[in-house]
């Protein structure tokens, strides 16, 4: 199902034939970072994107040129407080072209009209141009423990503020 456009890029939900070439779009992302992969942990939803994600949203990036996947992003219930964006991730040579900022408006919109107050986010500090993204769209530190071991960051938005 597509769920919105923005430039030369379409932005649709997951379906079963994507999730091989996401799970190679964000190991190589990790891989690039010195990241961890952790496949036992908080890695294995990518094992079962579709299913996993039901109660949620995981939707990939497409060039609109090429109709390749170029990146993704999920929104996953916490609890009926609380979403969390996760697996955000984008190839690095369609950095910097207003897609994040795209996603972070899409997501804090639906996270909205879903009744929730609160999106939280866990990131890693190597990822300096994410951080500064999230901290453009209004997120802020937190000192909230965080449940993933790759990341040091953990950041909220207030959808209520």
């Amino acid at each position: 199902m597509d769920i919105g456009k923005y430039k030369n890029f379409n932005f649709r939900t997951i379906q079963k034939d994507d999730e091989q070439t996401v799970r190679n779009i964000i190991f190589k992302i990790l891989q690039d970072y010195k990241l961890t992969l952790d496949i036992e942990g908080v890695d294995h939803d990518l094992f079962n994107i579709v299913d996993h994600y039901k109660s949620g949203l995981f939707a990939v990036v497409e060039d609109s040129q090429t109709e390749k996947i170029v990146g993704s992003f999920a929104l996953f219930p916490l609890n009926s407080e609380q979403i969390e964006l996760r697996k955000m991730y984008l190839l690095k040579n369609y950095r910097g072209k207003g897609v994040g900022k795209w996603v972070i408006e899409f997501c804090i919109e639906r996270a909205k009209e879903l009744g929730y107050n609160t999106i939280t986010l866990e990131s890693a500090s190597v990822l300096k141009e994410a951080l500064q993204l999230y901290l453009s769209k209004g997120f802020t530190r937190v000192t909230t423990p965080n449940h993933t071991d790759r990341c040091d960051v953990v950041m909220e938005y207030d959808l209520n503020g």
